[in-house]
């Protein structure tokens, strides 16, 4: 059954509409964002200088109404003290035998966070970040519980498995690889983009604690847990092994897909968002795709093989000299892969693959063109 467009709801979309104008082949990230804000988790930005990921997140909060009091933005390095995001000890407390941090303006104080370089983090920071980010709580001469709705958390690189930070990783239920503009065509487009414009309004606290109430509410439907036992046994065959609570806290993710698909209840389909929470090693990134699909919509799945297959025959004519011969063949395999693809059924999510693949047709036949 699908609901009605809230006030809430129609915001949301607005405002992911018009940061997708303005944030080219971003339109993962963005999305991610709102399920995170929608479902009070964390979410992971990971890839190169350059991408675009502090400018996104300082944007998005830009459409939070009265971010700049709740917002806690902070560059970590390995030098970076307690004090700079817990705040100073009080000098009053002390005098008092008690030991109390000035929390104003600070990481305790802050309902949306963002912690760039948080790989960064040292031993004596960790332990604070751990319990705030998971149980909302700071120890500050006695426990206190945070208001954090959400924090992103981004990184050019993942951290080393020796520097213990596996803990800190797995408070970001929500990870995207953020990588360069890849297609030549996007990236003209980027050249002449105004990143200034803006006619969405900011989302008032009020109207975002709704959602957040309605997200909370949504249960799971027979169908979507049916989709993530499925998930879970397929990851599972392929020796992927993910831990009960990060499958657990997906179903409020989950729930806020649904959401903004205007369902009343936690659907099969929304289980698409699995593909961002999932994975641990971006290695692991496609198979967890490629499984997530699967349950998701088999012919999803099957279209995904086919681009795979189209962008690996991409890929080979850039990385080698190859002859004539060669680039015909591959763009008449990319070419069955097309026509092969346009025979599922063309649902939303399909219909953008064959856009894609026709895309990767279209740039083979420039490589065999611009050779003549």
């Amino acid at each position: 059954m699908e609901a009605t467009l809230n006030p809430g709801r129609t915001r949301l979309l607005a405002i992911e509409g018009e940061l997708n104008t303005r944030y080219l082949q971003r339109k993962d990230e963005v999305r991610g964002m709102i399920l995170a804000l929608l479902s009070s988790n964390h979410i992971e930005l990971l890839g190169p200088p350059g991408t675009a990921k502090s400018m996104l997140t300082y944007d998005f909060q830009s459409y939070l109404a009265d971010a700049d009091t709740m917002f806690f933005n902070w560059l970590l390095t390995k030098f970076t003290t307690v004090e700079e995001v817990m705040g100073p000890v009080s000098i009053n407390s002390i005098k008092e035998d008690k030991y109390r941090r000035i929390t104003t303006g600070k990481l305790p104080e802050a309902r949306f966070a963002y912690l760039d370089e948080i790989y960064k983090a040292n031993s004596p920071l960790l332990n604070s970040l751990l319990s705030i980010l998971q149980e909302r709580v700071f120890y500050n001469d006695g426990k206190q519980t945070v208001p954090l709705q959400m924090c992103v958390g981004s990184s050019n690189e993942l951290p080393d498995e020796d520097e213990g930070l596996s803990a800190l990783r797995d408070r970001f239920l929500l990870r995207y690889q953020v990588q360069y503009i890849q297609d030549a065509e996007v990236f003209h487009d980027l050249l002449w983009l105004n990143h200034n414009s803006k006619a969405v309004s900011q989302m008032p606290v009020d109207m975002l604690d709704t959602a957040i109430a309605e997200v909370t509410i949504m249960q799971l439907s027979i169908e979507a847990g049916g989709a993530i036992e499925l998930a879970w046994s397929r990851l599972r065959d392929q020796g992927i092994v993910v831990s009960d609570r990060r499958f657990k806290a997906m179903i409020r993710v989950m729930a806020a897909e649904s959401w903004l698909a205007g369902a009343t209840e936690i659907t099969a389909e929304s289980l698409i968002v699995g593909e961002n929470i999932l994975w641990e090693q971006p290695k692991q990134y496609r198979d967890v795709k490629q499984i997530v699909r699967s349950c998701v919509d088999p012919n999803l799945a099957e279209a995904q093989e086919f681009l795979n297959a189209a962008l690996e025959g991409l890929s080979a004519l850039k990385a080698e000299s190859s002859t004539p011969e060669e680039q015909i063949g591959t763009m008449r395999q990319v070419q069955t892969l097309l026509a092969d693809c346009k025979t599922l059924a063309q649902t939303s999510s399909v219909a953008g693959i064959t856009s894609m693949l026709q895309g990767v047709n279209d740039e083979i036949l420039g490589i065999i063109m611009g050779g003549n």
